[in-house]
């Protein structure tokens, strides 16, 4: 059996070194105890600096949208969407915005899962889907942490096109990229790691709840066509 304690009483490095290549000794902690206040930390602030830069450099681009948008509109019409378009874009709302949602997104995410792992005859206790969760997260805030220095040194948003031009493909390269991917793999050991099932189960539940988020997203452009 795996020593825990040892495993608890790792060094950061150590702990960093086995994000990437055995994510499994990381996970083996939370059997026991839960860890995710500081992980929410860094995924709240690194979300909302993403928001905050990608609205920054996203911002002449959306202003000729919203100019071709509001050009065959009243006048008083055109000022209606502009001013309201000015409010939702401005950093405080996008900020405050992409914090709530990222709260949202992670404890209500993790309680689908643990209802899912139940239902696979899982032991596991909410508050470490949340520790899983947050830690499998940290893929996809690396991936944010690469596209905030991307905008800064090209001076470009990221998916503009998923704005000005909401089709089925450029909403979904939005949402989900390599590192989404990176997110549900680790998830996926997670899951099987504490909950104690097997590797199978865990990746369709991952899968499962992935085509879920999937259908989330493309159906609302499903709704405007």
């Amino acid at each position: 059996m795996e020593d825990t304690n040892n495993i608890e009483n790792i060094t950061f490095t150590e702990k960093l070194k086995n994000f990437f290549i055995h994510p499994i000794q990381i996970f083996a902690q939370y059997n026991k105890k839960r860890f995710y206040a500081l992980k929410l930390l860094i995924i709240l602030i690194i979300t909302a600096m993403y928001g905050a830069v990608q609205s920054i450099m996203a911002k002449p681009y959306l202003q000729k949208y919203y100019d071709d948008l509001t050009k065959n509109m009243s006048s008083d019409q055109a000022s209606i969407v502009k001013s309201t378009t000015s409010v939702i874009s401005s950093i405080p709302v996008i900020i405050i915005t992409t914090i709530i949602i990222a709260l949202i997104t992670i404890f209500i995410a993790s309680f689908v899962y643990m209802l899912f792992i139940k239902a696979a005859k899982g032991k596991i206790k909410y508050g470490q889907v949340v520790s899983i969760y947050t830690t499998a997260y940290m893929a996809t805030v690396i991936g944010l942490i690469i596209k905030i220095l991307y905008m800064l040194i090209s001076k470009k948003p990221m998916n503009i096109s998923a704005q000005t031009n909401p089709n089925y493909i450029n909403t979904i390269l939005k949402s989900y990229d390599i590192f989404t991917i990176w997110q549900w793999v680790l998830m996926a050991i997670g899951i099987s790691t504490v909950a104690k099932i097997s590797k199978k189960k865990s990746a369709i539940i991952v899968i499962i709840l992935a085509l879920i988020l999937i259908c989330i997203v493309v159906v609302p452009l499903m709704l405007k066509k």
